[in-house]
């Protein structure tokens, strides 16, 4: 018996140790890139994002744990830039971090998971994001885990389908619909201690049917309707052009070359003066091809900057009027995204066609890979500085969500999205492309863009001050 369990412990012990060397191969730098998005650097800096805003809400313990996470991500990655000073950070780290812990489960969980999940993400969505913001979207996922448990189901079901790449269709949307909704109950009536049938339905019915809510959703409607309007516009004058385009001989690449025309034509028999004609006609349809690559480039990059700015608009009126309406439906067209893009990557191939060329407008360098990241990056910038827990519950104690309208509070910190990405992204693109000519070393934006950013922030903060009413004081 003895040799029966030294022979099982033996081979317990091989075959871990070569799941973790092939893990460790798995998280090396070099691998890690192969499956990255290659038009931009690893964005490791964007992992420090998190473990800053939890230290300024006061929770050092989670702080810490994510800037364990981070290192350790280094430390597995061999990051040839970082490897010096990754050992005595994370001493130091582990040394200050069990002042703030009592016990080491969590801490390990939060290390494992942001490890194991960046490193699933990048192989699961090749291509579509930079390592560092596999880490920030680990992260991002590990606080709402740890805090709202709402989030857990969801979670577990979307990963399950993106893991085993399951395809869209009426009866598995319908039956993920079901599940979700049950599961979600019963994991509210056990976890959060949730009175559904008192609390928590009375509160939220009283909180959302009222007539601010109806005035602020025919607004957002009415803004939604004129933005479709305007996609549909320029998608018949997209089609268009690429008719034109393709008709043409001349290939988009032929706009990079010079043309030069001589004005003194020398022409010694026939034969020249129909060989000049067709070059100096081919000329001609290039110069158009490149007008119209031009045009089109142009009206897609105004096209995306003025849904930037209608979605300002929309968080702007909601933060003002309804913050709690603004995060129940930015939570809701998170959902929309993700039906939306799982129908246009596994659905029928007509319908999933027809939705690849309905968002090509809205694609641009970081919309390389497998999913179409950069509406969703856009939703989550303005989202979560209004999602973002204010008095993280890290003892475990029961989080209760019948009072949900009137808990949530509008920080300064809230309009951290609104101002940065819809107002000072908007006009550093619009000013500094339109008139800006120097630009700062080593970078394609302008110093106009950069100060028109500036100055549209703290412009928009103060308007902001001016615009909230007494009457608001109390969220």
């Amino acid at each position: 018996m003895d040799c029966i369990n030294e022979i099982w412990l033996q081979n317990t012990i091989i075959y871990t140790s070569r799941y973790v060397q092939r893990l460790f191969t798995m998280l090396t730098y070099d691998h890690l890139l192969k499956t990255s998005r290659k038009d931009a650097s690893s964005g490791l800096w964007l992992g420090l994002i998190v473990p800053v805003l939890l230290l300024k809400t006061d929770n050092k313990a989670l702080a810490y744990e994510f800037f364990l996470s981070l290192i350790t991500v280094l430390f597995l990655t061999k990051n040839s830039h970082f490897k010096h000073a990754v050992i005595p950070i994370c001493i130091w780290l582990n040394c200050q971090h069990f002042h703030h812990v009592s016990t080491v489960i969590r801490p390990l969980f939060t290390v494992m998971f942001v490890v194991f999940f960046s490193y699933k993400l990048l192989s699961l969505f090749p291509f579509s994001f930079t390592f560092g913001e596999t880490v920030l979207l680990a992260q991002l996922s590990a606080v709402f885990l740890l805090t709202e448990c709402n989030f857990v189901v969801p979670f577990l079901i979307l990963f399950l389908i993106e893991r085993y790449s399951i395809r869209f269709s009426v009866k598995i949307a319908f039956f993920v619909l079901i599940t979700l909704t049950i599961l979600t109950g019963c994991f509210w009536i056990y976890a959060c201690r949730v009175k559904i049938a008192t609390s928590f339905i009375i509160n939220q019915i009283e909180c959302f049917i009222v007539s601010s809510n109806f005035i602020l959703l025919i607004f957002w409607l009415c803004l939604f309707m004129l933005c479709v309007y305007i996609t549909i516009v320029y998608r018949c004058s997209d089609h268009n052009i690429h008719r034109i385009m393709n008709s043409s001989t001349v290939k988009p690449e032929f706009c990079d070359s010079s043309i030069v025309l001589s004005d003194e034509l020398n022409l010694s028999d026939q034969s020249e003066y129909y060989e000049l004609f067709s070059e100096n006609e081919l000329i001609r349809n290039s110069r158009t091809t490149c007008d119209l690559l031009y045009d089109d480039k142009e009206k897609t990059f105004q096209l995306r900057k003025l849904f930037h700015f209608a979605a300002g608009i929309v968080y702007s009126s909601g933060l003002l009027y309804s913050p709690y309406l603004l995060s129940l439906m930015s939570v809701a067209l998170l959902i929309v995204f993700w039906w939306f893009e799982w129908i246009r990557r596994r659905g029928p191939s007509t319908l999933s066609s027809y939705l690849s060329t309905l968002v090509n407008p809205f694609r641009d360098k970081r919309d390389s890979g497998d999913i179409l990241f950069t509406p969703i990056a856009l939703l989550l910038g303005l989202s979560i500085p209004v999602w973002w827990p204010q008095n993280i519950n890290t003892n475990g104690s029961i989080i209760s969500i019948g009072n949900l309208c009137y808990e949530l509070d509008v920080k300064p910190s809230s309009w951290s999205g609104v101002l940065s990405i819809a107002i000072g992204d908007s006009f550093a693109a619009l000013i500094g492309r339109t008139y800006g000519k120097r630009r700062w070393p080593g970078s394609h934006r302008t110093y106009l863009g950069s100060f028109a950013s500036f100055f549209s922030q703290i412009i928009g903060f103060r308007y902001r001050d001016l615009s909230r009413s007494p009457s608001m004081c109390h969220w």
